[in-house]
């Protein structure tokens, strides 16, 4: 009987693969691939073979049926976050950094290296802080990390006023402006909110290259103004706005705020504002005998009031625009000249001008709406009132009489 000797298997801990490994991060001298940054100046190598065997990427660059030869270039990472980046191929522990943390996780997403991409997130949350909260925000949409996503909502609405205030908010596109609209909207001071979006279109309008106007803010925040809360102003801020973004609304925008207020109010069983009252200052004396007037172009009528209003519309004496005239309409104050009031008058047909935006009137400001043309003009005309009295005690006064403007048409808010 022949003795047999079973065979037996020992096991022992290897550092020696891991240590190995690790020998070989950024070790020019065995690696076979180089990825270059920028121009071309910066480089960092890199082992095929290990890439390979983590990203399914890495492995059909090198070796599918169409395997890239030469220097990788590398445009959307600096060389720093490529060299972080590649610690998941060779470390067993890796250190990356707040400064390049957001193009790591985007190397990891394009790479298709989900375990990795998961070990970010940590590390992700850790960086955030309000200066780069909005940029993190983007890049946990974009990539779909959902921890990141709920870590940074959660930020976002316990600072919201310090997250609107920031430098990095306004460098938000739109998409990401309208989600942090949604998550702030309750959660702060509504004048914030609506400072905080006009700053962002400013600096939209400044990137773009374009003037900065009530209009052209207008248009940077697109469907997003649906979100700013300009019906919870209160009637001391909307004013404000108004005064400082002279023409941004429209008529039909007033008064769809106006009803939107209404409606809240009502809701709240809380005394609801009036509409907007039209307030006609007709100067013609109506009991007086026309009048031959003769008057030199351009012709100036300047006015102010006790109230703050809208000015809507005005009117010129008929016949007072013959053919041979061509003249235009524009609206002066302190010197400066009000944006978006330029009108053409058509000769022989314009007697009746509505404005295309209504312009905010101050009170106790001198305004000069000026007609302006050459030549003198001939015509008969009713005597104009210098001071016209209107309801709850507003009054419009008029320097001179001898003016082609016979009547301008303001709006009142009442109670708002």
């Amino acid at each position: 009987m022949s003795d047999t000797v079973k065979e037996q298997l020992f096991e022992e801990d290897n550092d020696l693969a891991r240590s190995n490994c690790d020998k070989l991060y950024l070790d020019s001298t065995t690696a076979d691939v180089n990825f270059v940054f920028g121009e071309g100046i910066d480089s960092v190598t890199a082992h095929k073979i290990l890439l390979a065997c983590v990203s399914t990427v890495f492995h059909t660059m090198f070796y599918g049926s169409l395997p890239e030869k030469g220097d990788i270039v590398i445009e959307d990472a600096s060389r720093d976050a490529f060299k972080e980046f590649l610690q998941f191929f060779y470390l067993s522990k890796v250190r990356l950094s707040s400064e390049h943390i957001f193009q790591v996780v985007n190397l990891c997403k394009k790479y298709e290296m989900a375990d990795a991409l998961k070990r970010c997130e940590a590390p992700m949350q850790k960086s955030l802080k309000v200066n780069n909260m909005c940029t993190g925000y983007s890049v946990a949409l974009l990539l779909e990390m959902k921890n990141v996503i709920e870590f940074c909502e959660r930020e976002i609405k316990e600072k919201p006023t310090e997250v609107l205030k920031s430098t990095n908010f306004l460098e938000c596109d739109h998409k990401l402006l309208d989600k942090i609209l949604q998550l702030v909207s309750s959660k702060c001071s509504t004048s914030a909110i609506v400072d905080a979006c006009m700053a962002w279109a400013k600096t939209e309008c400044e990137h773009k290259n374009v003037r900065i106007s009530p209009a052209s803010l207008k248009t940077q925040l697109k469907d997003s103004l649906e979100r700013i809360p300009f019906a919870e102003l209160t009637k001391g801020q909307f004013a404000e706005f108004i005064a400082a973004y002279n023409g941004f609304f429209l008529k039909k925008d007033l008064e769809e705020i106006i009803l939107e207020v209404m409606s809240k109010k009502a809701k709240a069983n809380v005394p609801a504002p009036q509409p907007l009252y039209v307030l006609d200052c007709d100067r013609r004396l109506k009991n007086k005998a026309h009048v031959y007037v003769r008057l030199t172009m351009p012709n100036f009528s300047t006015f102010d009031t006790n109230a703050r209003l809208l000015l809507t519309e005005f009117y010129v004496a008929k016949a007072a625009l013959p053919k041979a005239l061509l003249a235009l309409a524009r609206l002066y104050t302190r010197g400066k000249e009000l944006s978006g009031t330029v009108i053409d008058l058509i000769p022989d047909k314009t007697t009746h001008v509505v404005l295309p935006n209504p312009i905010i009137i101050d009170p106790k400001v001198a305004y000069n709406l000026t007609i302006e043309g050459s030549g003198n003009i001939g015509f008969k005309k009713k005597p104009l009132a210098n001071q016209i009295k209107m309801r709850d005690g507003i009054e419009i006064n008029f320097l001179s009489s001898n003016s082609i403007i016979t009547r301008l048409v303001f709006q009142q808010i009442i109670g708002y």
